[in-house]
């Protein structure tokens, strides 16, 4: 796509909705796609992700960053 303003291709991602076979809706779009739209952003780590299940009351970690431990965690 180009748009009417400045000409710059416009990548448009579609998909087709669920039970149709000649139905799209747009997904996302964007003006650049090389731009690199992390810079300036703030980096974030998942430090600790625990599964939960309230109903049997069991927990079981799914994940954990190097050897962190939120034990060590001043409170």
């Amino acid at each position: 796509m180009n748009t009417v303003v400045d000409t710059e291709d416009i990548y448009v991602y579609l998909d087709m909705v669920d039970g149709s076979e000649n139905e799209y809706f747009c997904r996302s779009f964007v003006a650049n796609p090389d731009y690199d739209r992390t810079v300036g952003q703030i980096k974030l780590t998942t430090l600790w992700q625990e599964k939960i299940d309230l109903c049997a009351g069991t927990s079981e970690v799914i994940y954990q960053y190097k050897n962190f431990n939120p034990k060590d965690l001043k409170k």
